[in-house]
């Protein structure tokens, strides 16, 4: 069973791609070794463009071996399904979040204990099963997914995972289960989803060209939630390097009516204007 698992590592990292399935199919067939077929399978697909294939290999072991939520988020995001791609990269940053930043080339501290230098380690094996396909990756999928784990509320919910995690450490010899409660439904098909998104994680799209301009598409949802509608004006502006959209509260001339407004002075009463006489047919 051993030598099987290293020739099918070998096989992969060679390129010989259509060689390491058939050592997959008698790995499963001869040693009943099925799970390590499956994520050989996956890595393999990957590599190969088979992006369908590849994310129901990944999606299988996900529960066994977190960091192929990795895997199927980026077959996912090759089939445009940009929701999936979010949701599966989700789920490996919280359980093996080392592991998304060195797929991505990404630098990482020095690791820490067990937890962290596994992590590290998963992710080096990583790069090299997936050599082939991280080779071209395109600019934009990298910046899909680094998008993901530098936003303000991913990195909230990570900081609260490790913290969830310390806590059940504490917890452990006491047998108190709320710290372990918090880790299930962080683990759960939906439980981190669920948070980031009420937490507001930003959408993720691209800039198009339209015509001689380029330009953004924004959700429904977006908008409502800045209260912006079609046709309003907005204020876009760069601030530390991110581009900041704002809905202009402006009147003519480019004065903001607020500003304005508070100008004026505390008791301030107008004196009333005379006109004169009423003039031509407007009725007083």
């Amino acid at each position: 069973m051993r030598a099987m698992r290293n020739l099918a590592v070998v096989l992969m990292r060679l390129g010989r791609h259509d060689q390491a399935l058939e050592v997959c199919e008698r790995m499963e067939r001869e040693c009943g070794d099925t799970d390590a077929a499956t994520t050989f399978r996956a890595h393999i697909y990957l590599n190969m463009g088979r992006w369908k294939e590849a994310q129901r290999e990944a999606e299988r072991l996900v529960g066994i071996w977190p960091e192929h939520a990795y895997v199927a988020a980026f077959a996912a995001l090759e089939q445009d399904d940009r929701e999936g791609a979010l949701r599966w990269f989700l789920h490996g940053a919280l359980t093996c979040p080392r592991t998304g930043r060195i797929l991505l080339g990404q630098r990482t501290s020095r690791p820490e204990g067990y937890e962290q230098v596994s992590d590290h380690n998963t992710g080096v094996q990583e790069v090299e099963n997936l050599e082939v396909y991280l080779a071209r990756l395109p600019r934009s999928s990298r910046a899909f997914f680094k998008a993901i784990l530098n936003a303000p509320t991913t990195k909230e919910i990570l900081s609260e995972a490790k913290e969830v995690v310390q806590r059940r450490r504490e917890q452990h010899p006491t047998g108190k289960r709320d710290a372990f409660d918090r880790m299930m439904y962080e683990e759960g098909s939906m439980g981190y989803t669920s948070d980031i998104h009420r937490r507001g994680t930003p959408m993720i799209t691209k800039i198009q060209k339209w015509g001689n301009s380029q330009g953004v598409r924004l959700s429904k949802q977006l908008l409502a939630e800045a209260d912006i509608d079609l046709g309003d004006a907005v204020d876009i502006t760069v601030q530390a390097g991110v581009l900041v959209l704002t809905p202009a509260r402006r009147v003519r001339g480019g004065h903001d009516l607020g500003e304005m407004v508070r100008e004026i002075g505390e008791g301030c009463e107008p004196e009333e204007l005379d006109w004169g006489p009423p003039a031509g047919r407007e009725v007083w």
